[in-house]
């Protein structure tokens, strides 16, 4: 908590540090006065952030909210956050490693050598500390918010010159990853957050700060939100008020700040069209922006003022011209109409409708999903009645042939083909109904086929004959010890005995998997020579349990 005690050093002892812990769909905010309450021993299992920023006290905040710019009452430093190349960014544009993000970080603030430096587990997080607590009031907070943009734009630039990209995490709302704790961006592998250089003696003055923002060189691409400069064409802030949809939020009374953040988290494209960057877009028009940030914000869930919010923000953000009263209610109105022709399934809280909906328009009795959390995790999904037809890993969830092919085969059922521009939204509402199974190995893929090759040999006779095997359908043996079997009787063997109902090609995979090798075998059947294809057996070893 080192980190935490500097920045919030010289706080008002009743204004609150926000701690928030996000698990799966689960994000709870606490308002702490305490630091001591907090322990980061205890927040392993979460992604666990901080608010950079003080709130104010009293302001009744629930679990449920962070609290946005206007609740934030004072800072104790500057940030930066730098990310690293590797499989948690989608962006190849990244620096390699931590050496790289720090001789770069150096050489754009030379003069200003970061009070801690954070490793977060996919990046750095780069912290000045400030020599005294500044506090955040309606008088200064645009100033103050001007000033931490700059710092960002002037980071962002530097980037960009040297061929990389940065995100903006200049708002005083942002939330940061908490030291301590565990980045479980990668569900597999999570990464510890970690303190790579600490010294909180090491502070700067705001003038300081204020002198680097001001002398900085800004990319004229980046641009603040509106409520940091003065308005375009010459307009006072009330006539850029009066030209905004009636019933549009202003953006000092905007979209809840999670939904936002989940928003980005879940698709890339949703930050990448706020930014106007979507080169697959055809039409680069300002409307079709607009478009495209109501597709992703009505299949969220979001109410038509969010909507309305996050479109004006986004307009005043790239100076788009501007449109009658009505422009953006018409907008969501038509966007809402095309999501609801295309079969939409709404995001829902109610596990039961989701799948309800689910099952009529893709025609099939749906009860469940099912995540083996393994590597790679693998996919079954519950049918009425009692059966369970195995996808494999999320390719027979994403890839629409491969999933109505693989119920096709183990259900006899044929699900309805849905237009493909519709499918992502399919997989969205059954994603959102999964259960997640940690029962261990026998439950992964690899797991699965041993334990089937295991109970198929403790249950057959293995003959030492090959042509008495092959006719009763059995494993056999041959004078070098290795034991054979056919993909045929082993599937009916699991048809039977387990209930699982998987095409060869299935079957064949999950052998593979576990090491087992084809081989084709000479066999006389009716005094006539032939052959035939089985599998020479390669017992998998079960990994040791981790105490």
């Amino acid at each position: 908590m080192e980190l935490l005690r500097a920045i919030f050093e010289g706080k008002p002892a009743d204004d609150t540090i926000l701690i928030w812990t996000l698990q799966g769909k689960a994000k709870i905010s606490r308002h702490v006065t305490d630091l001591s309450t907090v322990d980061p021993a205890k927040l392993q299992s979460a992604d666990t952030y901080f608010g950079c920023a003080a709130r104010y006290a009293g302001l009744g905040l629930t679990a449920g909210q962070r609290g946005g710019n206007q609740h934030c009452s004072g800072i104790g430093a500057v940030w930066l956050d730098i990310d690293i190349a590797g499989p948690a960014h989608k962006k190849a544009n990244l620096p390699a490693a931590q050496e790289e993000a720090t001789a770069l970080l150096d050489s754009c603030f030379p003069r200003l050598a970061p009070s801690f430096l954070i490793h977060s587990g996919h990046g750095l997080q780069a912290y000045y500390l400030l020599d005294s607590w500044l506090p955040v009031t309606d008088a200064n907070r645009d100033e103050v918010s001007l000033i931490l943009w700059k710092v960002n734009a002037i980071w962002r630039t530097h980037c960009l010159a040297a061929g990389f990209d940065a995100d903006s995490v200049c708002d005083l709302s942002r939330v940061m990853r908490l030291p301590g704790t565990r980045n479980h961006k990668l569900p597999e592998s999570p990464e510890s957050v970690t303190s790579v250089h600490a010294q909180q003696d090491h502070r700067f003055s705001w003038e300081t700060i204020r002198t680097a923002a001001e002398s900085g060189t800004i990319h004229p691409s980046f641009t603040p939100t509106p409520s940091l400069h003065a308005p375009k064409q010459g307009k006072s802030a009330t006539q850029t008020a009066q030209n905004r949809d009636p019933g549009t939020p202003a953006t000092s009374c905007k979209y809840d700040a999670d939904k936002w953040d989940a928003l980005q988290r879940a698709d890339h494209r949703v930050k990448e069209t706020f930014e106007h960057n979507r080169p697959d877009l055809k039409d680069q028009s300002g409307s079709s922006f607009d478009m495209s940030m109501c597709q992703f914000t009505i299949r969220a869930g979001w109410s038509d003022a969010e909507v309305a919010a996050i479109i004006q923000e986004m307009r005043d953000k790239h100076h788009d011209k501007d449109k009658d009263s009505g422009y953006i209610p018409r907008t969501i109105s038509k966007v809402k109409l095309e999501v609801q022709q295309s079969g939409f399934v709404p995001p829902s809280e109610d596990t039961e409708t989701t799948l309800a909906q689910l099952e009529e328009q893709i025609g099939i009795p749906i009860i469940g999903l099912v995540r083996y959390d393994s590597d790679p995790p693998a996919y079954v999904i519950e049918l009425r009645p009692d059966t369970r037809i195995n996808l494999g890993n999320v390719e027979g969830l994403t890839d629409q042939k491969k999933f109505r092919n693989a119920i096709t085969a183990g259900a006899n059922l044929l699900p309805r083909k849905i237009d493909a521009k519709f499918w992502d939204d399919k997989v969205r509402a059954l994603l959102s109904c999964v259960r997640h199974d940690t029962a261990g190995y026998e439950t992964t893929e690899r797991g699965q086929a041993s334990e089937w090759i295991e109970e198929y040999l403790s249950q057959s006779t293995i003959h030492e004959i090959r042509a008495d095997a092959i006719t009763a359908g059995e494993p056999w043996t041959e004078p070098s010890g290795a034991v054979f079997l056919t993909a045929t009787a082993l599937r009916t063997w699991i048809s039977v005995h387990l209930g699982d109902k998987m095409n060869a090609r299935q079957l064949g995979l999950a052998l593979r998997s576990v090491g087992c090798e084809p081989v084709t075998v000479a066999h006389e059947q009716d005094g006539k020579k032939t052959t035939r294809y089985a599998w020479k057996v390669i017992k998998e070893k079960r990994p040791e349990c981790q105490s």
